[in-house]
């Protein structure tokens, strides 16, 4: 299942995640180096996922999750490493990334960095 890992400093990395629930929630704790992980949703078709207790132990500010999260219309700041999926548009379950979305987020982070200029 294909995700984007948006690090700390900026770095997105196209990342596959397995379609097991279970494995898949192991392996996105260990992409975002987290005992237990969040999932918040950007829009009806993406989620980003994230250490749920990022504030508590200190993460950095992820300004480019942040960028991203704003571009969707939320005012939220997000810390630490970031994993963003999919989500099916019945039932919001997790999906694979498009290539479509990974332009997509690619394009938002850029903008949202940039002040949409």
């Amino acid at each position: 299942m294909k995700a984007l890992r948006i690090g700390e400093h900026g770095d997105l990395t196209e990342v596959d995640l397995p379609d097991e629930s279970a494995a898949r929630i192991a392996v996105t704790r260990k992409l975002v180096a987290a005992e237990s992980v969040e999932a918040l949703t950007l829009t009806s078709r993406g989620s980003a996922w994230l250490d749920e207790n990022g504030i508590i132990v200190g993460r950095p500010v992820n300004q480019h999750a942040t960028a991203l999260a704003r571009c969707c219309g939320l005012g939220v700041t997000l810390r630490g490493p970031v994993v963003v999926t999919g989500a099916g548009p019945e039932d919001g379950t997790t999906a694979p990334l498009t290539a479509e979305q990974v332009t997509a987020i690619r394009n938002k982070v850029t903008i949202g960095l940039d002040g949409g200029s």
